[in-house]
């Protein structure tokens, strides 16, 4: 059995695809899990949402694995809830990488290669961002060229994600970025993000317990600000986001591509417990 948990960006979200930094963490809450039997017979799957059917198959031709080579029953098992910004996708392409792994078909060395190209499949153009949060044991710092780099917080701060009520669509907040900026070439929205990204990693790190929950308050509202004036916040996630601040939350923000999915709130204690939000354990 193979399972790989969901993931949780906390900064750095399209401009990890314009060569920025982003933060990410896996989401152990949830996950995805394979079941392997081979055999000399045809392939058979078994799973729990019809979009990882075609993905498993799509990854297969690609690697010349279909028609004949990969056979056997393949359950699919994920609790990681679709198009809403938690990774479930990348879940199953690493899952699927990894069971190639051990199963004789690809090399060790080729599983994040793999995994990424199964994504491209899903959602054009994949930073790895994703794949690298599912497949690390804790929060990492992403770039495409330097790929993940661990770090240790020193503090737990009161992180949590919560469904915004309506599915995101990662293609299309990623063209609507890709045209925002064709429309406006001077946007200072990228830098914006990439500094709150640098502030919520120095608030991470920070040993100044009396600032640091400012400063890491101050880095998640401004990569809010980023995602507003890229069009991604609309009214019905705006909604959900100021019932998380009139509730509590000191800062707000999508987590994902943004337009809908979850959203990510930071509490100065413990939230109320009847908003059923889910800890973010860095």
């Amino acid at each position: 059995m193979i399972s790989h948990p969901a993931k949780c960006i906390l900064s750095g979200e399209h401009t990890v695809l314009n060569g920025g930094t982003a933060i990410v963490s896996p989401l152990k809450t949830y996950s995805t899990t394979l079941e392997y039997q081979e055999s000399s017979l045809k392939l058979e799957m078994f799973f729990n949402s019809r979009p990882f059917k075609k993905g498993i198959l799509n990854l297969l031709q690609n690697l010349a694995l279909l028609p004949r080579t990969f056979s056997g029953i393949l359950n699919v098992n994920s609790n990681i809830p679709q198009a809403s910004g938690l990774g479930s996708s990348a879940a199953l392409c690493v899952a699927m990488a990894n069971l190639l792994v051990q199963h004789g078909y690809i090399l060790a060395e080729k599983i994040f290669e793999v995994a990424r190209m199964c994504e491209n499949l899903f959602h054009g153009k994949s930073s790895g961002v994703d794949i690298a949060g599912v497949m690390s044991n804790s929060v990492l710092l992403y770039t495409m060229d330097d790929g993940p780099c661990s770090f240790i917080p020193t503090w737990q701060p009161h992180l949590y994600v919560s469904y915004s009520g309506i599915p995101s669509n990662t293609k299309q907040a990623v063209a609507k970025v890709r045209k925002y900026r064709n429309n406006f070439p001077n946007t200072g929205a990228d830098q914006s993000m990439e500094n709150s990204t640098q502030q919520i990693y120095n608030a991470l790190t920070s040993i100044d317990i009396k600032s640091r929950l400012q400063q890491l308050r101050d880095g998640l509202n401004q990569s809010s600000e980023c995602f507003e004036e890229w069009g991604l916040i609309g009214d019905f996630l705006r909604t959900h986001q100021n019932k998380l601040i009139e509730a509590g939350a000191i800062a707000v923000k999508p987590t994902g591509s943004g337009m809908g999915g979850h959203v990510l709130s930071l509490w100065q204690d413990t939230p109320p417990l009847h908003l059923n939000l889910i800890p973010v354990n860095i």
